[in-house]
């Protein structure tokens, strides 16, 4: 008997769908289709957010991009991280890999760890130390604290 109730329900969706004019997406087709990547100059960074380059790596491989989050900078593990808690509970695969190593000294974070504003070139094949992190941000040309705090003025 639930089989019948199960198949009423699913027959009954289909000839709704199929007299209203619905018609099947592929998430994926449909997530492109929403926002195609930008087109910028050649030397020009794209702004990016970490989850865009964690989803869908491809579409920035080997561009210059501009990114926030939460970076540390500490042996093995120079990373931007979408929040501090990724960063605190090791959560590595919520983070891309730093390479800092052409960086001035007047283009660096303050501390070894607080939120940041990084550009450089996204690199979806290197996984950064052991292959822990989902890419890596190489060439990083900025590395600059972003020291905006808005719980210092009260909240919403």
């Amino acid at each position: 008997m639930r089989r019948h109730s199960i198949l009423g329900v699913v027959v009954s969706f289909c000839a709704f769908a199929l007299t209203t004019g619905c018609k099947a997406k592929s998430i994926g087709a449909d997530a492109a289709a929403v926002k195609p990547a930008p087109k910028v100059e050649a030397s020009e960074p794209v702004d990016v957010s970490l989850v865009e380059l964690i989803a869908t790596p491809a579409t920035f491989a080997h561009k210059r991009v501009r990114v926030m989050g939460f970076v540390s900078l500490e042996f093995e593990g120079d990373a931007i991280y979408l929040h501090r808690e990724d960063w605190q509970h090791a959560l590595m695969r919520n983070g891309i890999w730093l390479d800092v190593s052409g960086l001035d000294g007047g283009s660096r974070l303050r501390t070894r760890a607080g939120y940041a504003i990084v550009e450089g070139t996204f690199d979806p094949q290197k996984h950064g130390h052991m292959a822990l992190f989902s890419g890596s941000i190489d060439n990083v040309t900025r590395l600059d604290a972003w020291d905006v705090d808005r719980s210092a003025d009260g909240g919403i």
